[in-house]
């Protein structure tokens, strides 16, 4: 991959899934299929992984999702598709993600694309049981969690590897930005093994692994995961990776990349120029230069993102989130 390549992390809020592909395809040099959860529950990044679940119930009025108390015969299907590696038990329909299907029907062969999937500790702590404790807290479901991601994941790599000569799958962890806050009261072990195992099957596959955090969090404390791509919201946390340059040497030294998240995906987008997000960028760089990283290297190994999904913004806003994003790859190589 050359230095400052674009993608993004996955959610539109178009309804139409033909011309939020277009739009990927466009934009993007790495182009990831469209979430779109404006257009349908199912494709909310929670509901969309769930199909499957032994147990799952998705209450669309309501627009909550849980599992049920009692289902030994779900999973006992389960684990025998688990056992027998039955990857098609655990496909993503197009129900659940038309822009998926619509996707691979349009790339180009030979290109390199982008998938996405929920992450284990999101999932867990988004899916409640009937007394209203999420089940990650719960070792059999966090057993169950990590099986059910780690062959979608596979699933979904095949899929794409029938289009594509690379395929990269970000693995989306909102709630790794509150590791080691009150609010997350669950063993940094569980987080850690959860993880590890969703990267780990997708590298024995051959997928170049990211992970999403759209906030900030303890990178040193994640830096253990065999990870190709680190990305991050840089808009809002700019420094928050470089307050551990070690992590950054490391990475990068043994071919990581990082994707800077320096397009704003909320309202924000609205007032930002290219010169303010440019300065922001410069500034992230001359910081990791005062960190004795090497800014050359730096710039080999990055790639540039929005700062999170756009699939709560405007149609417009998040059409000029990747204006933006465009036009600051341009800026940058001539730039740094």
């Amino acid at each position: 991959m050359n230095s400052f390549v674009t993608t993004a992390i996955g959610s539109l809020p178009l309804k139409d899934p033909a011309l939020a592909v277009e739009l990927n395809l466009q934009y993007l040099d790495i182009p990831c299929w469209p979430q779109l959860p404006k257009l349908s529950f199912l494709e909310n990044m929670y509901a969309q992984f769930c199909e499957g679940f032994p147990g799952i119930v998705l209450d669309i009025d309501s627009k909550k999702i849980y599992v049920r108390g009692e289902n030994p015969e779900e999973q006992e299907r389960f684990f025998q598709a688990v056992l027998g590696k039955d990857y098609s038990y655990f496909r993503i329909t197009e129900d659940y993600a038309q822009g998926l299907y619509l996707f691979a029907e349009k790339v180009k062969e030979g290109e390199i694309v982008k998938g996405q999937i929920t992450g284990p500790v999101s999932f867990g702590l988004s899916i409640f049981q009937e007394n209203g404790r999420a089940i990650f807290y719960d070792e059999q479901w966090r057993e169950i969690i990590v099986n059910h991601l780690s062959m979608k994941a596979i699933w979904q790599y095949r899929f794409l590897k029938q289009i594509a000569r690379e395929v990269v799958i970000f693995i989306d962890e909102p709630y790794l930005s509150s590791i080691g806050s009150g609010f997350l009261t669950i063993s940094e072990t569980d987080i850690q093994n959860s993880l590890s195992e969703v990267v780990n099957v997708l590298k024995s596959e051959g997928a170049t692994v990211g992970i999403h955090c759209c906030g900030n969090t303890d990178w040193v404390k994640l830096s253990n995961l065999n990870l190709d791509i680190i990305n991050y919201d840089t808009f809002n946390y700019p420094h928050s990776l470089l307050l551990h340059p070690e992590v950054v040497l490391s990475h990068i030294n043994r071919g990581g990349y990082i994707a800077w998240g320096i397009v704003p995906t909320s309202g924000e987008i609205k007032d930002v120029n290219i010169e303010g997000l440019m300065g922001r960028m410069k500034d992230v760089f001359q910081k990791a230069g005062s960190k004795k990283i090497d800014i050359n290297l730096l710039k080999e190994r990055s790639l540039l993102t929005p700062s999170c999904g756009t699939g709560t913004l405007g149609e417009k806003e998040a059409l000029r989130v990747y204006d933006k994003l465009k036009e600051l790859k341009r800026s940058l190589k001539e730039v740094i």
